[in-house]
């Protein structure tokens, strides 16, 4: 593993084998917040065409709905047009939280949901 980025909101590590970047996503979020993180991973993404993305909210709590509009309809087009293929994102157990993820999510089958990060570990690995 090797440390990316550390912020109160966002850690970010390059698990090096297999060669995922995994977001892990820590307390209340805003939508700034949000914007501004998203900027740094895409960046990451752009500087090192990550193909799979393992993303976790199990730490996550209360609605970020704000910034889940931009996220589906800016961010992730961005992450795939930087070569991204497949995104784990492992749901907030926190209510409000999850349901602003699933507001987030795009269209297409880049993104597929979990409830665990092994599970979302597991379905990344499979991936060609």
């Amino acid at each position: 593993m090797k440390s990316l980025h550390h912020e109160s909101n966002l850690e970010v590590t390059h698990l090096l084998k297999p060669n995922i970047l995994y977001c892990n996503w820590i307390g209340p979020q805003t939508t700034e917040g949000i914007k501004q993180s998203g900027a740094v991973i895409l960046d990451l993404q752009v500087r090192h065409a990550f193909r799979k993305i393992l993303n976790d909210n199990t730490q996550v709590v209360g609605p970020w709905h704000l910034a889940a509009r931009w996220t589906a309809d800016e961010w992730f087009p961005a992450m795939v047009n930087a070569g991204m293929t497949h995104f784990a994102w492992v749901l907030s157990p926190n209510v409000f939280a999850e349901t602003s993820a699933k507001r987030a999510l795009p269209t297409g089958d880049v993104v597929t949901t979990f409830k665990s990060y092994d599970d979302a570990f597991a379905w990344l690995t499979d991936k060609p």
